[in-house]
């Protein structure tokens, strides 16, 4: 990758932290893997896959996953946990290198909440273009935590988003401060299947469908 391509490849530097991370998200990896074989579908894409570590559980379980990436640092992870298989792309979540309704399924996992109101919804846009007609959406981001009082593992998670920067932060303030997932659901008019609860409420995993 060009020198200039690393200066704006803000993931690259935090991409070897994502193995410890994994160990605290395992149930969650777990819970979205029993979702997608329940509903059996046979194309599914994890968008912003990070270092690949769904699309592998996913793949192993005998699902035809495939990861996409803005990020060249966490695709290499990625190729390199997969061998160099060739499941991984790298695109941009706003304009995905795949025709019109190609997947049955898209998951995001905490993909949503780092970008900036406008760009989330153009984002699912996007994802919702390559999703065929009776696709499911599943998602893993901070949930509406207001009543539940998750102080303690908020308290974590707020600091652990402001090392990832102050553009990140932000989005991730205003994506609480709006709702959260389940106001991401209502906005774009997904209905919501399930939602399983994390880290005392402060995480959701959610099932959705288009209308």
């Amino acid at each position: 990758m060009p020198s200039a391509d690393k200066g704006r490849d803000a993931y690259r530097r935090i991409a070897a932290c994502y193995p410890w991370m994994e160990s605290f998200l395992a149930p969650a990896r777990r819970a979205i893997t029993c979702a997608v074989l329940r509903r059996g579908p046979a194309r599914v894409l994890d968008v912003c896959c990070g270092t690949g570590t769904q699309v592998l559980h996913l793949r192993r379980a005998g699902v035809h996953a495939f990861g996409v990436d803005l990020s060249a640092g966490m695709l290499q992870r990625a190729a390199l946990k997969a061998h160099g298989a060739s499941f991984f792309v790298r695109g941009d979540a706003l304009c995905l290198p795949y025709p019109s309704r190609c997947f049955d399924a898209l998951i995001y996992s905490f993909a949503l909440h780092e970008k900036p109101y406008e760009e989330r919804r153009r984002m699912l846009d996007e994802g919702c273009r390559v999703l065929k007609p009776d696709g499911t959406v599943f998602v893993l981001d901070y949930a509406d935590a207001s009543r539940l009082r998750p102080h303690l593992a908020m308290a974590l998670i707020a600091g652990i988003e402001r090392m990832a920067g102050k553009a990140h932060y932000l989005a991730f303030r205003d994506y609480l401060r709006r709702g959260a997932t389940e106001a991401v659901f209502e906005s774009r008019g997904i209905a919501m299947v399930s939602r399983q609860l994390f880290f005392q409420g402060a995480v959701g995993f959610y099932v959705g469908r288009l209308p």
